[in-house]
């Protein structure tokens, strides 16, 4: 059988570099880029040669070329575009231009005589129909779930993804057992892969001259709350606001910090709701941030309330700093809090109980510490960086010997 380098085999000596085609469906850097980012600068390049394909130039890419691996730009659209971009005319769009895009992306493939394909993300389907049509191997990286999304909806009835992804799978990886079973039931047979972060690196970030309270202009012994995450309606920080009305009424010395950004419709109605309440001067958003990681050595507790998370990266951030975090029972937070020993996990869509958590955590120094440390121990022993990169190593090897 003939692979895409034209030979006569059909399995990859491992004594050669494996060649792997890393797919971005976006060139930002959320929780998804920042992931694979953690991926690509550690990878081992005495086994892999890495070479990204992105959509469009953005942070994501520049960041990429400057640790010297070689980058293309091919225009891929989304066969489940975010919630606020769908529409029947979007849809007719990237039927249209499916056979061009498919044709740059397998001529483009073709000339870099890759071995495997990794897609990062669902929400790109090119480059997995590419790899399919190549007879090249294909990893899918699941990594955000699209049943009751309030951020992603797929054109295609939502009953059929497993299947496609299945079908255009060598390998199916998710970031939580929950994800997996989103997608493919109980006996889901995705790996599931932890995200990992470098905490040596996260800590070597928070150096500043000026404290967060003093760039704020708070009180230096004010105590500090944050919310992080896209400025949309699955991370419900409407949640967070009433929570932190709840907060107020008990506790006087407490701001509330809200870090992203999002679409202007859903950013507009955050704000006319914190400036609706009763202490629209303690909400803070903050915008976009480029050192979240100082800003997390800075708070006293970390709330996540969304609807819907993957897995829940800035958990994980949080936990390297000995930060407690509460978060809703959304998913892939669940698997990475133990509930009552590194922080607390309350209902969806409940700010009484998600400020009654926060506030045991607020009147209990000695708690809030214990917490942090029991965390930071748990992030060292299951979600660091170097776990994560060789566990997909494994499977890049693995799927490097598998029969085409």
């Amino acid at each position: 059988m003939l692979n895409s380098h034209g030979e006569k085999t059909c399995t990859k000596v491992l004594s050669q570099i494996i060649r792997i085609a890393f797919i971005a469906h976006d060139c930002s850097l959320f929780g998804a880029q920042r992931s694979l980012l953690s991926l690509l600068l550690n990878i081992d390049r005495n086994k892999f040669e890495p070479v990204v394909i992105a959509p469009y130039h953005g942070p994501f890419l520049d960041i990429v070329q400057k640790a010297g691996i070689p980058c293309h730009v091919v225009h891929m659209s989304r066969w489940i575009p975010l919630v606020t971009e769908k529409s029947g005319q979007g849809f007719f769009a990237f039927l249209i231009s499916l056979p061009i895009r498919i044709y740059r992306l397998t001529s483009l493939l073709s000339r870099l005589k890759v071995d495997i394909v990794y897609s990062n993300t669902v929400v790109n389907a090119d480059a997995a129909i590419a790899a399919k049509l190549l007879r090249v191997k294909h990893i899918w990286h699941l990594r955000e779930g699209v049943n009751n999304s309030k951020q992603v909806s797929s054109y295609l009835p939502p009953i059929v993804l497993p299947y496609i992804i299945r079908s255009l799978s060598s390998k199916v990886i998710v970031n939580s057992q929950w994800l997996g079973q989103h997608y493919f039931g109980k006996e889901s047979e995705a790996v599931v892969v932890y995200n990992g972060i470098d905490s040596s690196e996260l800590i070597s970030k928070n150096a500043k001259s000026m404290s967060l309270r003093k760039e704020l202009g708070l009180p230096d012994n004010c105590r500090l709350i944050v919310s992080i995450g896209a400025l949309d309606p699955c991370k419900r920080h409407d949640v967070f606001i009433q929570a932190s009305e709840i907060i107020s009424s008990c506790l006087d010395d407490v701001y509330y910090l809200i870090v992203g950004l999002g679409y202007d419709d859903c950013t507009r109605k955050l704000k006319s709701l914190a400036e609706g309440c009763a202490i629209p001067e303690k909400i803070l958003f903050l915008g976009w941030r480029d050192d979240v990681a100082r800003i997390l050595s800075e708070i006293d507790v970390i709330v996540i309330a969304s609807d819907q998370e993957g897995f829940g990266r800035v958990v994980v951030e949080g936990m390297a700093l000995k930060k407690p975090v509460v978060s809703t029972r959304c998913g892939g937070p669940e698997e990475i809090i133990v509930n009552g020993e590194t922080g607390y996990l309350v209902p969806i869509s409940d700010p009484e109980a998600l400020a009654e958590h926060v506030m045991l955590l607020l009147n209990n120094d000695q708690q809030r510490s214990a917490m942090g440390l029991a965390g930071y121990k748990r992030m060292q022993e299951h979600f660091s960086e170097v776990n994560y990169v060789k566990s997909i190593e494994k499977i890049l090897e693995s799927v490097a010997t598998m029969p085409h």
